[in-house]
């Protein structure tokens, strides 16, 4: 028994950690079919892109930001969040490998930066993220993608291995997974859905893809009381959407599904695992306001190789607020209790009364 639940225990581990290197994988692909390069940028294409990692003085921190703002004459990479596809800017991920290649951390950053991080300037400048080094760590490369300009690597940091620094346990071993888009940030990264949809797989307008363009790659809401739930592709049946993870850089697999209602507001955003899972799902709440009445959803989803579809909109049945029963107050309970008593006590007296005068 203890042996299956220690190979369970390493079986979750590695399920855990595919995501990462599916991510990177898909990064390296695009930065070869939108950016025309098999390699990432380096500092010899500019400094602004670049990132730069640090270790505390103990080497159990590591600290990365983008650019070079620090120095004389030099520029932190911009943060501009933007719904408007053709404004938005920004590092949308912050990734490192380890000494043989492993991907440790991927982190999805927000444009807006992160205001409950004291060192973090408000707007998000400079780029950055702090993170535990793992135990049995003993090299860096960190990495961060533009969606503007692709993926870039900066310099190799080595991990001091001084016999003070190992003898204490640095992190749990890394075990790398999906992490979620800030709501600050799903409509920055809707406008840039929207943008890659125009300039790689619909260019001759700006147009997402719906079902008439094939329903594999269609969400569709479904409604069961204060409960929602997508699913791409026809559920049940033919054709569904693949969930395919790998290190190779053959992956293919729907990375967000996201719900906007009848205003246009995302209401829900989730980044998919591809690992060992065979469709591409979510669910959600309805609020109260979307089930008091005209409320209508509609789903998105985003695969990797075919970009941005658009489901079927959806009317929210408005759900009858229970009736509130008249209240009575306290004062009023204890004079009717008052009345009945005292009503009691009169009907006993002239009782008594009526009862003497007959004897």
């Amino acid at each position: 028994m203890k042996l299956l639940a220690v190979l369970s225990a390493l079986s979750a581990v590695a399920a855990a950690s595919d995501f990462c290197p599916t991510i990177f994988a898909d990064l390296t692909r695009r930065q070869l079919e939108h950016f025309d390069s098999d390699v990432p940028f380096t500092i010899g294409m500019g400094a602004k892109h670049v990132p730069v990692l640090t270790l505390s003085e103990d080497g159990k921190t590591a600290t990365i930001v983008v650019g070079n703002g620090d120095e004389e004459g030099g520029v932190w990479h911009p943060m501009k969040p933007s719904g408007d596809p053709d404004k938005v800017h920004w590092v949308t991920h912050i990734l490192v490998k380890d000494q043989d290649g492993n991907v440790i951390v991927v982190d999805p950053i927000d444009p807006n930066g992160f205001p409950d991080n004291k060192d973090y300037v408000a707007g998000g400048i400079p780029p950055q993220i702090q993170f535990d080094v793992p135990s049995g760590v003993t090299e860096m490369t960190p990495y961060e993608f533009c969606n503007l300009h692709g993926l870039w690597v900066g310099e190799t940091v080595a991990v001091p291995s001084t016999t003070d620094v190992l003898a204490e346990t640095r992190a749990t071993d890394a075990t790398c997974g999906p992490k979620q888009w800030t709501s600050g940030s799903w409509e920055s990264v809707h406008a840039d859905l929207l943008r890659q949809q125009a300039a790689h797989y619909n260019p001759n307008g700006d147009a997402v893809f719906t079902e008439v363009d094939g329903k594999k790659h269609t969400p569709y809401i479904t409604l069961d009381g204060a409960k929602g739930r997508v699913f791409v592709g026809v559920e049940g049946g033919s054709p569904i959407h693949p969930m395919i993870a790998s290190k190779d850089g053959n992956v293919h697999w729907v990375t967000e599904i996201y719900i906007v209602d009848q205003d246009g507001t995302i209401v829900a955003m989730e980044s998919l695992d591809p690992t060992d899972v065979s469709e591409a799902t979510m669910e959600f709440d309805l609020s109260a306001d979307m089930t008091s009445g005209g409320t209508t959803l509609k789903a998105y989803s985003y695969c990797n190789i075919h970009g941005l579809w658009e489901g079927p909109v959806v009317e929210v049945p408005a759900v009858e607020a229970p009736a509130v029963e008249d209240e009575v107050s306290p004062a009023e309970v204890g004079l009717n209790s008052a009345s009945t008593s005292s009503g009691d006590l009169i009907g006993a007296v002239l009782s008594a009364a009526a009862a003497v005068a007959m004897l």
